[in-house]
């Protein structure tokens, strides 16, 4: 459980989040890489709909869900270079 004070795009309230967290083994061309995950939310947002947030209704979650995809390479001293986040509320 994680408490939004809506400063992330999603409504204030607290949210049942699952993290998937890549970590590249090499450095990564994060322009490049950038523009290839960011073509890629659409199909983010429709696996989230489709297997995600209904895996974590039948866990036994309810009420708000999200998940949060966050990948780096382990060398940036800033946190992770891309960040995508998908909600069911």
């Amino acid at each position: 459980m994680e408490d939004s004070n809506g400063d992330r795009g999603l409504p204030a309230g607290t949210y049942s989040v699952v993290w998937f967290y890549y970590t590249y083994a090499n450095s990564v061309d994060w322009p490049t890489a950038t523009e290839l995950l960011d073509a890629q939310r659409p199909a983010i947002d429709e696996l989230c709909d489709s297997a995600v947030f209904p895996a974590m209704r039948a866990s036994g979650l309810s009420g708000p869900v999200s998940a949060v995809y966050s990948y780096d390479d382990g060398r940036s001293e800033f946190g992770p270079m891309w960040e995508h986040t998908c909600s069911d509320y």
